[in-house]
């Protein structure tokens, strides 16, 4: 009876570690996800901020040039 017990519980525990593996599983594949959303945006900011720097270069000059003329 005792044996029985322990088996019953071997298997309650393999279960729950099997439950555990597949919730972390889940939680992982989240956090990538996540991560691949930021790493995304991060790049369509550093896009937009690399033409704005190229922008203000071409513009930069004509301004100084401005300036100068007033």
């Amino acid at each position: 009876m005792k044996l029985r017990s322990i088996k019953c519980d071997q298997d309650h525990l393999k279960k729950g570690n099997f439950n555990s593996l597949v919730n972390l599983t889940k939680e992982v594949e989240v956090l990538v996800s996540e991560f691949k959303k930021s790493k995304a945006s991060v790049e369509t900011i550093s896009s937009v901020m690399h033409e704005c720097l190229q922008d203000f270069a071409f513009f930069s000059p004509l301004i100084h040039d401005f300036t100068l003329f007033m």
